[in-house]
């Protein structure tokens, strides 16, 4: 889609339920497909964002269980050089580039508590080209948003939003 001079991609990736679990494979599967198909489809010199639900955290700091979930479904190394292959075409982290030492979630299990808690999951992004990297900042989850307001369910996701300039 493409607004306002940009080129928005927006995806849910597939969860890939456990490691057991044959949708596992096809979630690697598709990762490698959609890294071949923005391989491409992107036109370098235009600014693009790819965003939504990737259901990995690229780094132990995207966890609320840090190192001891690694290996597990969302935190197992194959699942991050999918991520690393979308870096490698040039796409950026724009949380990640702004706040590279915070721990923020986009995800909370409807679970335990996990949201008042914040035992969460970052696992919603927005990634984008070098160009619109630059002019983008205040990038932040709403977590208001993830709350319950009136008889509106709440959602286990928070978006992620960012200004561009």
């Amino acid at each position: 889609m493409r607004c306002a001079e940009l080129d928005f991609v927006t995806v849910y990736c597939p969860n890939g339920k456990t490691l057991e679990h044959e949708d596992y494979g096809r979630k690697l599967a598709w990762f490698d497909s959609l890294r071949d198909w923005l391989a491409t489809s992107m036109d370098s010199s235009r600014e693009a964002v790819l965003c939504g639900d990737f259901n990995i955290c690229p780094t132990a700091l995207d966890s609320h269980s840090g190192e001891a979930a690694e290996g597990e479904i969302f935190h197992t190394e194959a699942e991050r050089a999918r991520m690393r292959a979308l870096y490698d075409l040039g796409l950026q982290d724009l949380f990640r580039r702004e706040s590279p030492e915070e721990q923020a979630f986009s995800w909370w299990d409807y679970r335990g508590g996990s949201f008042y808690r914040n035992h969460g999951l970052r696992i919603d992004f927005l990634l984008s080209t070098e160009g619109l990297a630059a002019r983008a900042s205040n990038i932040h989850t709403d977590r208001d948003y993830r709350k319950k307001k009136g008889d509106l369910p709440a959602s286990d996701h928070a978006p992620v939003i960012a200004e561009i300039q």
